[in-house]
């Protein structure tokens, strides 16, 4: 499971977006833990299967990730 929680920086990059989109989105709350977010001693992850389904499913900002070819790793 530790291989599937990947850090802000690699959602942004996996998700083709800026490392602040991420936080923004968390901040406004349309990410949240049920959508894979983590806060582990004072660090921000996310569950990459979770959060991959919620992104492909239309669930976040799509004229963010319009141009979303997510894979797995």
């Amino acid at each position: 499971m530790d291989a599937e929680m990947i850090t802000v920086r690699e959602a942004a990059q996996r998700l083709h977006v800026a490392v602040n989109t991420i936080y923004n989105w968390i901040t406004v709350g349309r990410l949240t833990y049920e959508d894979g977010l983590f806060r582990v001693c004072g660090r921000t992850l996310l569950h990459w299967p979770t959060l991959r389904e919620r992104a492909l499913s239309g669930g976040l900002d799509r004229s963010r990730t319009r141009h979303l070819h997510v894979g797995v790793g």
